[in-house]
């Protein structure tokens, strides 16, 4: 009788272990599912962060793919690649692309950057191309043909977009999008000089977000 007594409290402990394992598990997931709900605003970016955070790994992430840009660009400095909330931006210098106010691609300007165009296309992301302007005001009339930072953000940006579709990306993919100098890499305000000639030059380029 005392055996059993014994056994029986024995169980009931075990019993109790598991379920405060058990309770312990549901405050985790719990936990998950409410940040994940907090990250509906889909910024890509730090779910997949957190995602890593998980498993530990970035295999399949837009991380590695960071990594992976970041690597095939290091010697070429016309690109730089970052990892933001929205997504990888992946940011070329117009310099390189385009003469002073034209939208018309260089014979073989996009060539330097094959390497990072070959890894976007064997991913599965969709990619936004974005043309960014300086904040010098333009207005040019030619051949009754208006152009503003506005249009000729847009239409480098779609200048990149018609390259990578020759290239063999899907339409579904790709997107257009100009901001002219709305959203600039770098904040002008109290800079002079050679500072505010950098800037410039640096807010003058083509993003493509991978999203």
């Amino acid at each position: 009788m005392k055996i059993e007594s014994l056994t029986k409290k024995s169980k009931d402990k075990d019993l109790g272990s598991f379920y405060l394992s058990f309770s312990d598990l549901m405050v985790i997931l719990c936990t998950f599912f409410v940040m994940l709900l907090s990250l509906s605003e889909v910024k890509l970016g730090a779910f997949d962060r957190l995602k890593t955070g998980f498993t530990g790994s970035t295999k399949g992430t837009l991380t590695e793919l960071a990594n992976d840009l970041t690597m095939l660009s290091r010697d070429n400095s016309d690109v730089s690649v970052e990892m933001a909330d929205d997504g990888v931006r992946v940011n070329l210098k117009t310099a390189a692309l385009f003469e002073s106010g034209s939208s018309i691609l260089k014979k073989g300007g996009l060539r330097r950057f094959r390497t990072v165009f070959e890894r976007l296309q064997d991913s599965t992301y969709s990619l936004d191309v974005e043309g960014h302007s300086d904040d010098v005001p333009l207005y040019k009339i030619k051949n009754k043909e208006l152009t503003t930072n506005w249009s000729l953000s847009g239409k480098r940006a779609s200048s990149v977009v018609n390259y990578l579709l020759d290239k063999g990306f899907g339409e579904g993919r790709l997107r257009i999008v100009g901001y002219a100098s709305t959203k600039p890499y770098i904040e002008i305000e109290g800079k002079r000089g050679a500072e505010l000639l950098k800037a410039r030059a640096l807010n003058r380029r083509v993003s493509i977000l991978v999203k």
